[in-house]
């Protein structure tokens, strides 16, 4: 398992922050009033900053190798395929599954405005780490 502790959304702020080892690696506040944000990481690479696999695609990975480190929609069920398929064709993933074949994968959703109609503002992290 990866060594991250999750600090679940408590109180009036509800706060969610992820910390690896001694480390944030997340940090952000869920508000169904539509106030809510990710403070860390402030800026996240867009996918076009990464290399690309030109001809091929990593293939789903198998379902007990995702850890799941925060998800608050109870027993709806989490599609990971259509995670998976949004970094499917980049070459860290690809390297992280060929170098880490029994590694877990750990995933997060994070609803800054969980009292929405839409889902847009969602979003899935993924953790990989070597």
């Amino acid at each position: 398992n990866l060594p991250i502790q999750v600090s679940q959304p408590l109180s009036l702020e509800n706060r969610l922050t992820l910390v690896y080892l001694t480390d944030t690696i997340f940090d952000g506040i869920q508000n169904p009033s539509g106030s809510g944000e990710r403070l860390f990481p402030t800026q996240i690479d867009p996918q076009i900053h990464y290399f690309r696999n030109q001809y091929t695609c990593v293939d789903v990975p198998v379902e007990s190798r995702f850890q799941v480190l925060f998800y608050d929609l109870g027993a709806e069920p989490i599609l990971y395929d259509s995670i998976w398929k949004n970094i499917t064709n980049l070459r860290i993933a690809d390297e992280y599954q060929s170098s880490n074949i029994t590694a877990k994968i750990g995933l997060f959703l994070f609803r800054p405005n969980p009292g929405s109609a839409t889902k847009e503002d969602w979003k899935w992290y993924v953790v990989m780490k070597n």
